[in-house]
């Protein structure tokens, strides 16, 4: 894995609504093709900057298939899958990976406190539904209220 594609500004992507409050794919567009034309590296999108845990699983496909129309390959695209089940987030991930993003990331399911091994379960089965392209775990325990420790990678493939 090429770490380069990676570096450099890949900020959150916000979600963009019409005016009767649903995903807009043409404001979508026009924001992913104002931030390419700014000198983005890339965009993460879906994350909670995006609201996503607020969004159906699919106005989440939806705002991502806007944003790979727009991005045609011109900079990184970093999806995040994260749902609190796994059917969810496994569904996201095998979408996102038949859109061709760059990687998928996630965080532990939320608000119920996890045992190490259900966290590294949920982890291994997303990774294991897109198994050809990158994953990123995001470790943001403020938000998660899980933090990545030794022995949690020791519970992971």
């Amino acid at each position: 894995m090429s770490l380069e594609k990676y570096k450099g500004i890949i900020p959150a992507f916000y979600a963009c609504y019409d005016d009767e409050g649903n995903i807009s794919k043409e404001r979508t567009i026009a924001l992913t093709e104002f931030l390419i034309e700014k000198g983005v590296k890339g965009l993460y999108v879906g994350g909670s900057s995006g609201e996503c845990i607020y969004h159906s699983v699919q106005d989440r496909k939806e705002t991502l298939e806007a944003v790979m129309e727009a991005a045609k390959g011109k900079i990184t695209i970093i999806a995040h899958v994260a749902c609190n089940n796994t059917k969810d987030s496994c569904e996201l991930a095998r979408h996102a990976e038949s859109l061709g993003v760059d990687a998928i990331a996630t965080i532990p399911p939320i608000y119920f406190r996890l045992p190490e091994k259900a966290i590294a379960k949920y982890w291994n089965d997303i990774s294991a539904a897109a198994p050809n392209t990158d994953y990123i775990i995001y470790n943001i325990p403020q938000l998660a209220g899980v933090a990545l420790t030794p022995s949690l990678f020791d519970e992971m493939l």
